[in-house]
């Protein structure tokens, strides 16, 4: 993947080399495992928080001021990967990518095969208190990185909402394993909340659904 000079390109993948030519940056990633036909690309001026747990190397690419969040992101991450290996069986891969990108001021995030990208109002959600208040980011990375093991689904009634359903409880045992009961009394009663948009009225149930809002 090649990208002008001054930016880092991301791709799926482990990167393998990286050179200069005719002016322009190029990048080469490959994977280790299938990866199916969900993926991004994405280049911008980044700046790269590297981890490793166990022969995983784990790679956060962010905006270079951004940088709070990046601790609490990494030891999600390991969290995670020490809790789904030993439920779920290994990681497929070698690599994981975490990527920033312009837009999407919420918490979000979206999973693909190796690769989490999160809008950059993710890293302004902080705790106010680091040990007493609840950390969503932590149990955000958490719900994504379920996905690495409960994807692809084929598309099927209720596909949707099993996915994000088994995700949300795989990541609400990994708070409570890691983080405790506290914090994990403290996402439920976030997720119980008053859905902050209106309800859309539909007549299928949720087991039947296909559409992002029911999921």
């Amino acid at each position: 993947m090649g990208t002008v000079a001054g930016q880092v390109a991301v791709a799926p993948g482990a990167l393998r080399r990286t050179w200069t030519e005719g002016g322009r940056r190029y990048f080469h990633y490959s994977t280790d495992a299938p990866i199916g036909r969900e993926w991004a690309f994405f280049s911008a001026d980044y700046a790269v928080h590297e981890g490793r747990w166990n022969d995983v190397a784990i790679r956060i690419f962010h905006h270079p001021e951004h940088t709070a969040h990046l601790d609490r992101m990494m030891r999600s991450v390991r969290d995670t990967l020490d809790y789904y290996t030993e439920q779920f069986g290994p990681y497929p891969y070698r690599h994981l990518s975490v990527v920033e990108h312009p837009g999407r001021l919420g918490t979000g995030m979206h999973a693909e095969p190796s690769m989490i990208s999160y809008g950059e109002g993710f890293p302004f959600w902080s705790p106010e208190d680091e040990e007493r208040s609840l950390d969503f980011p932590y149990a955000v990375v958490a719900h994504e990185m379920a996905h690495q093991w409960t994807l692809p689904y084929a598309l099927v009634e209720g596909a949707p909402f099993l996915s994000e359903g088994l995700a949300w409880y795989s990541a609400m045992q990994v708070v409570k394993a890691s983080r405790g009961d506290e914090q994990l009394r403290q996402l439920l009663a976030f997720m119980r909340q008053p859905y902050r948009y209106p309800p859309i009225r539909r007549g299928e149930p949720l087991l039947r659904a296909l559409d992002p809002y029911l999921s």
